[in-house]
């Protein structure tokens, strides 16, 4: 990814013992002070921002997508690129908890260790490979921070919340279908409760998931997306069926089949869709998103968006804790 400008917003990291780290204040300093430094060279050199001349002589760097690796919180790596990196390029740590030391540069190479901070909390960590005088940049992700959390949140009227990852380590992707960016995704099980009941009344799937060209923040989500159901049901399940490498010509033929078959179903079930018995429905339950912030020794606050049966206004608030389970 390649960018230019002057300024990018604070990345604030959720820490592994669910005590805030520090803002990135070294990355945004040092980013910065390349910044001014572009802007005096420019200027001693009669070169406009814009001008055309430093698309040439201080180009981007060129850096082929890596393998990312997942890191728990207090490891270490070693991390290597390869491409084309101009003279006196500086590569920068995006989050201050992703610490290079070793740094070795050169025309077509860079390497370093990256050792992550015992109190980091999940995401990518991208490397800023930046251009002097031009200030142009392009990052490449490198490492996923990988630490696991269960939720166990309550609002004031008295529905409690509890969200359970039901795996150890999150999946992250290497950018299939030739998208530009990776996402990292870890599943969950979504229990609600009624006040003073000790059996939910709702369970949802759910999943957090990051993807390394978006930010965040601290903020920790959970999405829970509406389950599907009759022919949309059924045309999900043969599109992962249609994913295994392993199948023949004859199986996939036979699934294609199949799943045209499931889409004019499922078409046909959407004109016989009664929008009012739909709404209904989604006012009856609806919660389709947890979304909490972080805080001191545990503690999280946010809020939970659900249907007005159980959120008047559309979103549940909820506070609780968090723990660390990996």
């Amino acid at each position: 990814m390649r960018g230019r400008g002057y300024s990018v917003g604070l990345l604030v990291l959720f820490a592994a013992s669910v005590v805030l780290s520090a803002q990135n204040k070294n990355f945004e300093a040092e980013k910065n002070r390349l910044g001014q430094e572009a802007v005096k060279a420019r200027a001693a050199l009669g070169l406009e921002l814009l001008d055309p001349k430093l698309d040439k002589l201080y180009p981007y760097s060129q850096i082929p997508p890596v393998k990312v690796q997942k890191l728990a919180p207090g490891t270490s790596t070693a991390v290597a690129l390869t491409g084309k990196f101009p003279p006196n390029v500086a590569v920068l740590s995006e989050r201050d908890g992703a610490v290079l030391s070793g740094a070795a540069v050169s025309a077509t190479s860079y390497s370093a260790r990256i050792t992550i901070g015992a109190t980091e909390g999940p995401g990518f960590v991208k490397l800023w490979a930046i251009t002097p005088v031009h200030f142009v940049w392009t990052t490449v992700p490198v490492v996923f921070i990988d630490v696991v959390y269960r939720f166990d949140l309550k609002s004031p009227n008295g529905y409690t919340v509890k969200a359970t990852p039901l795996a150890k380590s999150f999946t992250v992707d290497d950018r299939p279908e030739g998208r530009s960016f990776n996402t990292a995704t870890l599943p969950y099980k979504v229990e609600f409760f009624k006040p003073g009941e000790t059996a939910p009344f709702e369970t949802r799937e759910g999943s957090m998931r990051y993807m390394s060209d978006q930010d965040r923040g601290s903020r920790l989500d959970i999405e829970m997306p509406e389950p599907e159901k009759g022919a949309a049901k059924e045309l999900d399940e043969l599109m992962k069926k249609m994913s295994d490498p392993k199948l023949t010509d004859a199986q996939r033929n036979d699934l294609t089949v199949k799943m045209i078959q499931a889409q004019q179903r499922m078409m046909e079930e959407l004109t016989k869709a009664d929008p009012a018995a739909d709404q209904k429905r989604k006012d009856q339950f609806g919660c389709n998103m947890i979304q909490v912030y972080p805080g001191a020794a545990g503690a999280v606050e946010g809020g939970v968006a659900c249907g007005k049966n159980i959120a008047p206004t559309g979103s549940l608030r909820v506070t609780g804790t968090v723990t660390q389970v990996k």
